[in-house]
């Protein structure tokens, strides 16, 4: 939510937790977390109610009947879920400007917020990205210090050395989507989804970039990987923004 609200728009915030919460990934994990709340919790004098298992043992000995199931989600309860969204967030954020925020749909908002923000960034980081290409990144990560160090603080912040490493790893992971999308590949983000396609191979380089800094994706392995994709010299940064 926060960049696309950064950017001044609103996507559907009730739409958007109930894909999120269906997305593959996403619904695994809560599946299994609900899993290991009814076989494996542990119970504390202090808890407020029973554990969840013996909640649901104790309704199943109940005589009363289930009511018909309405599978309608809550919000289409609301008249006008869109203006309560609205009006929630400028409750929340008493500085915002009424009517600042203009909708968009999360299908547009990659194309609409997201590739903007990675243009602006590398735009502003042109300097620190060059010579970087996607086929090199695993040894470039080893530069991530020194380019996090030039790196321009957020207006109004002075950041650690230590928040300043995990900024750069998003930039060069920016780029990183950003060279893919100059390639060719179509931006895929909705919540609890998100890569890049081409030809039916998806990548998706937020969650890669970290794997090759975490040596979890072997040089060998990514060079092949580049190499099967044909995006083994694709510059971080654009022909219009090298330094001569």
């Amino acid at each position: 939510m926060a960049p696309i609200l950064n950017a001044g728009r609103i996507p559907s915030i009730t739409n958007g937790f109930a894909h999120f919460l269906t997305a593959p990934g996403i619904a695994e994990g809560v599946k299994k977390g609900l899993d290991e709340e009814i076989n494996e919790a542990k119970t504390d004098p202090y808890d407020s109610h029973p554990p969840l298992r013996d909640r649901i043992s104790a309704a199943n000995q109940l005589s009363v009947s289930s009511p018909t199931q309405n599978a309608d989600p809550a919000w289409s309860l609301v008249e006008n879920i869109n203006l309560a969204e609205l009006s929630f967030l400028e409750a929340a954020n008493p500085e915002m400007p009424k009517n600042s925020l203009r909708h968009v749909s999360w299908e547009e908002s990659g194309d609409l917020v997201l590739i903007p923000s990675w243009e602006k960034s590398v735009a502003e980081n042109a300097g620190q990205l060059q010579g970087i290409t996607i086929g090199n990144l695993p040894t470039s990560l080893g530069k991530v210090p020194d380019i996090a160090a030039q790196m321009r603080d957020p207006e109004g912040m002075l950041l650690t050395p230590e928040q300043r490493i995990p900024r750069a790893r998003r930039l060069l992971a920016s780029a990183f989507a950003l060279a893919l999308v100059k390639k060719g590949w179509k931006l895929h983000s909705l919540p609890g989804e998100f890569y890049l396609e081409k030809n039916g191979e998806q990548l998706q380089p937020f969650e890669v970039t970290l794997q090759l800094s975490d040596g979890k994706i072997s040089t060998d392995a990514w060079t092949e990987t580049c190499t099967r994709h044909g995006i083994a010299n694709a510059e971080l940064v654009p022909a219009a923004l090298r330094s001569n």
